[in-house]
């Protein structure tokens, strides 16, 4: 099964921070247009933009987080030591979902996190935010909103180093951060191997996944404050979560993200984050046009 390139353009993210304390709030608003790119088989691996609009899509998030110290020591590396609590209720058009998180921060430079959510999909009209796929036809079906509920719950391990610790300045700030998720997910209701989609993404299936990200970023004293890079590794430990589909559809393929980013701070505390994203994707032999795009906000 071949890989090819396409382009996604782009993430916009508009987190507000609200107070300040034990307890602090924030809001983030995510807004993301990817442009239409052909399915293109056989050995060319990169589609170029063929169309305006494939999808555009908007979420919010409403994030609370509530500090407790918890100091291992007197040394610096120390006594900063805390857990954060992290609810979180993040809204689209057509998916609703709760997030609970606990993260251990014993060193300033590594971080412990444990998290589950569990959200409700509905559809309106082409807008499909919950529905299964009909192995016999091919299509998916809607799903009953209360009847069907997406779940997943996670442990993920954060390594975060930035030069200016160990040298000081304000231009000094060279920002390196590695990340390794491992997170079960799926959809009350279904087999095993019964495929899904949820917030208008089709083909997923229950079961055990890994998400590991790399960021390399410079940061700075101004209102652009950060600029770098992002690379994400995406798959299933184990193909077979897919069943008879494994073997066509590569069940274990590993989806890699590489998203150069620019993020602004403002002076009122307000941050805006914009990124440009390119993705592989699954390529087939046979020559075929993509169905049901995904080409209205959600």
């Amino acid at each position: 099964m071949k890989r090819k390139i396409c382009l996604f353009l782009f993430c916009c993210c508009f987190p507000l921070f609200a107070e300040k304390g034990s307890w602090n709030f924030n809001l983030t608003n995510d807004v993301v247009y990817y442009p239409f790119c052909d399915f293109i088989p056989g050995e060319t691996h990169f589609s170029k933009i063929s169309g305006p609009l494939d999808t555009a899509a908007i979420r919010i998030t409403g994030q609370a987080n509530y500090i407790i110290p918890t100091p291992l020591g007197n040394h610096w590396l120390l006594s900063d030591a805390h857990v954060t609590i992290q609810p979180s209720l993040q809204i689209v058009p057509v998916t609703m979902r709760s997030i609970n998180k606990i993260i251990f921060t014993p060193f300033p430079f590594l971080e412990f996190e444990a998290g589950t959510s569990l959200g409700i999909g509905w559809n309106i009209g082409n807008i499909k935010g919950l529905t299964s796929l009909n192995e016999e036809t091919r299509q998916y079906e809607n799903l009953n909103t209360f009847s069907h509920y997406y779940y997943d719950f996670w442990f993920m391990g954060t390594f975060q180093f930035d030069t200016g610790a160990v040298i000081p300045g304000d231009w000094t700030h060279v920002v390196m951060l590695a990340q390794y998720q491992v997170i079960y997910k799926g959809i009350t209701g279904l087999k095993d191997t019964g495929i899904y989609n949820w917030q208008t993404i089709p083909g997923q299936v229950k079961g055990l996944q890994y998400d590991a990200q790399i960021i390399l970023a410079y940061q700075m004293p101004i209102v652009l404050y950060r600029a770098g890079i992002m690379t994400e590794f995406t798959a299933h430990y184990d193909g077979k979560d897919y069943g008879s589909f494994d073997e066509n559809y590569d069940g274990d393929f590993t989806t890699i993200l590489l998203s150069p980013f620019l993020q602004f701070k403002f002076e009122n505390e307000d941050t805006l984050s914009v990124l440009c994203q390119f993705s592989n994707r699954r390529s087939f032999i046979e020559n075929h046009k993509k169905t049901n795009r995904r080409n209205v906000s959600y």
